[in-house]
């Protein structure tokens, strides 16, 4: 009767192995190479130089002597300038950009330093916005 177990058993063997096919003579994988290549660094990118009027706003913001502005770079300055006329552009206030600066690092000088001096230089068509706000 021990049998008879292990005889069932193997039809169901031989049935789940009727789906595997056999290995042909295929030609074998080739071996994974290796390519090393030297480390170059990408070129640096040339920066566009200042115009005269971004020289003169970090300038300006600089010599406000605010906190550590005095340590900030012309290109960070002029960014900050940018980026407080591209809010102008997207139809932000006054207010709601001053405050927006205070949730960062700015407070109210740092403010004050930039705002008015910054819209003034490059982007005056929007001198009016600054009025919207406690600047």
């Amino acid at each position: 009767m021990k049998i008879f177990p292990r005889m069932a058993a193997l039809p169901v063997t031989v049935l789940a192995l009727a789906g595997c096919t056999a290995v042909t003579d295929a030609a074998p994988s080739p071996e994974p190479t290796a390519v090393v290549t030297q480390y170059t660094p990408a070129p640096e990118a040339t920066l566009e130089p200042l115009s005269d009027v971004e020289i003169a706003l970090a300038t300006q913001v600089r010599d406000a002597a605010v906190d550590d502005l005095n340590r900030w770079t012309d290109r960070e300055i002029i960014g900050v300038g940018w980026y407080i006329c591209e809010q102008f552009d997207l139809g932000v206030s006054g207010f709601e950009l001053e405050d927006g600066l205070k949730q960062t690092r700015f407070n109210d000088a740092m403010v004050a330093a930039f705002m008015e001096p910054s819209v003034s230089a490059l982007c005056p068509e929007h001198v009016d916005k600054l009025d919207d706000g406690t600047v």
